[in-house]
């Protein structure tokens, strides 16, 4: 038999079926519809997903990252990402030029590490070191220290001094007693780094990284097209798909499919990453695709 109750959250009544007369449960009624349970734990999972994030340190930009979305496009990004996905725990040396993906596999590393992991660029941990002073620190280095799987991402982009030198070493030293895993970024190349964070320092360094990668690739984080381009495609269906290929998203049909072979002057302007400026001028139909054809990304 069904029975109705109200929603104490929407307000809606809802049909549920009571509990046998032998359960304990029988006088026990919902208070809320499904609908805005399974909200209320979709609300929970987001915290609580906020607070993992920032209890790891891991920026905005990567709090999505997955490993399955990294896209390797050489055989350097491939071996990095089986690296990294699979032997974190035995350290991680990352180096290539900016934009080819070690920090988005450090950050993946991070937020699929065990409990406690942390994720800090190298400036941000030394600024923290400094705010410290004044009260005003988060504790980042003593985490650092202790936490059982470490991103270190950029080092070297700090300024040598003989402070930064010993921190930095004062910090692998502790890593490398207590056996602890970690993982580093950086564009300097090992047998460099010494000369940036010292002998002692380098030498810890390269007994905590047990897989040293040199990564290269294109730079993900320049516009896929820049400045102005200028194809012909053919009005057909078939440049809704060229779109979503140039975008690298689905794109919606928007365009006025009804003039098969009318030739289209396309000209494309990367405003921001993902977001194209699309320009259509035809004879017959120039405005209206103009009034038709806005911002399809």
């Amino acid at each position: 038999m069904t029975t109705t109750a109200t929603c104490k959250v929407c307000g809606a009544s809802f049909g549920y079926e009571p509990a046998p007369p032998s359960d304990l449960a029988l006088h026990f009624a919902p208070t809320i519809c499904n609908a805005c349970a399974v909200a209320e734990q979709e609300t929970e999972a987001c915290r609580r997903r906020q607070e993992d994030l920032a209890e790891r340190n891991v920026p905005r930009r990567y709090a999505s990252a997955t490993f399955g979305t990294f896209v390797p496009k050489t055989p350097s990004q491939q071996r990095a990402l089986e690296i990294v996905r699979d032997a974190a725990g035995e350290g991680v040396y990352l180096v290539g030029r900016a934009g080819c993906g070690k920090t988005h596999l450090a950050a993946c590393a991070a937020l699929e590490g065990p409990a406690g992991s942390l994720f800090v660029a190298t400036t941000e941990l030394l600024d923290d070191i400094r705010a410290g002073f004044d009260g005003d620190g988060r504790g980042l280095y003593d985490r650092a220290k202790l936490s059982p799987l470490l991103v270190l991402d950029d080092l070297g982009s700090e300024a040598v001094t003989d402070w930064v030198r010993d921190r930095l070493y004062n910090l692998l030293n502790v890593r490398w007693n207590r056996v602890l895993p970690l993982i580093v970024t950086t564009n300097v190349a090992p047998r460099l780094i010494a000369e940036r964070i010292g002998d002692g320092a380098a030498s810890r360094l390269a007994g905590l990284c047990r897989h040293r990668i040199e990564v290269d690739g294109p730079d993900a984080r320049r516009f896929r097209i820049r400045g102005h381009e200028r194809l012909r495609v053919r009005l057909r269906p078939t440049v809704v798909a060229v779109l979503g290929h140039v975008v690298r998203a689905p794109v919606a049909p928007r365009l006025p499919l009804r003039a098969p072979g009318a030739q289209v002057d396309l000209a494309l302007r990367a405003l921001a990453p993902g977001r194209l400026l699309l320009a259509f001028r035809t004879r017959r139909f120039a405005r209206h695709l103009h009034t038709s054809a806005r911002t399809l990304a």
